[in-house]
């Protein structure tokens, strides 16, 4: 679980995600995929957007066990690089995602998802596709948020960001408790999680407070983008998947669980297959249970039986 929960530090620490299974391939056009598995089929590529964090580790172990058919992309997000600004709106976010793929794959049928944010950014992303009157043949949501608009809480945004580094929220519980008299994340605070992450073996040595600054604005921009958006039901019927963890450990726990897989139900309607995993909202995406999160996306991905992309089509 540790390993999993570097994937924040991984993605800006190391440059370039160290636990991926190949480099990342230079002839992408777009900086913003990866391609984690190149299928040995001609059937349409399976693209997965980042989770809140931004980075695009916490995909390894799936690519590990999905069919071998086909090909999967992850989509990892701006503002992880030199340059780049963080997105802070999911409707921007999905126009640029759209693009991105498109490079890739400039006609549907699309097959697209994520985990937690980023089964709300692929539903978003569904959306649009439709509007452009593209085939979105399928959408996987792995543990994803209810998506509407919701109260940010500065104790629970910060809990949940030291989290995907990799602490336990009762360590960082006394340094959470002062938002609640100053509810902005100021530089000194991150400089005490930096101190207390290295202290404990959660951050690497060399890791600095600028590079977290960084991880925390995207974290930051995300959340807000998060808490902004009401999706609208889909006009067509989309086949889709929602595998829901069993264990609720989320601090936004009435975004999670049932209460989600009842908003997505009326989102989706009938065409919403739900099914419920051992695990949590962490654990779902590593080993163990990873392999029983994509024998369900495998029988998923076979029950459609996509059409193969045909050469010059």
């Amino acid at each position: 679980v540790r390993s999993f929960l570097f994937a924040f530090v991984n993605q800006f620490y190391f440059a370039r995600d160290v636990s991926l299974p190949s480099p990342l391939p230079t002839s992408l056009p777009t900086p913003l995929l990866v391609n984690h598995q190149k299928g040995i089929s001609n059937q349409p590529p399976l693209f997965f957007v980042h989770p809140i964090g931004g980075g695009i580790s916490c995909y390894a172990p799936l690519t590990r066990h999905l069919n071998p058919d086909w090909s999967f992309y992850s989509i990892r997000a701006l503002g992880l690089e030199d340059d780049s600004l963080p997105i802070e709106d999911i409707q921007t976010m999905a126009g640029c995602y759209i693009q991105a793929i498109q490079n890739i794959q400039p006609k549907g049928p699309y097959f697209l998802g994520g985990w937690s944010m980023g089964g709300v950014v692929a539903y978003e992303m569904a959306l649009q596709l439709i509007q452009q009157q593209q085939t979105v043949s399928g959408l996987i949501l792995v543990d994803s948020p209810a998506p509407t608009a919701h109260d940010r809480d500065a104790v629970e945004d910060f809990t949940t960001f030291a989290k995907g580094l990799g602490f336990f929220p009762e360590q960082v519980k006394p340094l959470s408790q002062t938002l609640r008299y100053q509810p902005s994340v100021s530089q000194p605070l991150l400089v005490q999680l930096l101190d207390e992450g290295q202290r404990m073996g959660i951050l690497p040595q060399g890791f600095n407070v600028e590079a977290l600054q960084q991880l925390h604005a995207v974290f930051a921009a995300h959340s807000q983008a998060l808490s902004s958006y009401t999706a609208q039901p889909a006009p067509l019927l989309i086949p889709s998947l929602f595998l829901q963890a069993q264990a609720l450990d989320n601090p936004l726990l009435g975004l999670f669980g049932d209460k989600s897989s009842t908003h997505w139900k009326r989102l989706l309607g009938r065409s919403l297959m739900i099914r419920v995993l051992p695990g949590d909202h962490y654990t779902l995406v590593t080993e163990p249970h990873v392999a029983g999160l994509s024998t369900y996306i495998n029988a998923f991905l076979r029950q459609i039986k996509p059409r193969p992309i045909v050469s010059g089509s």
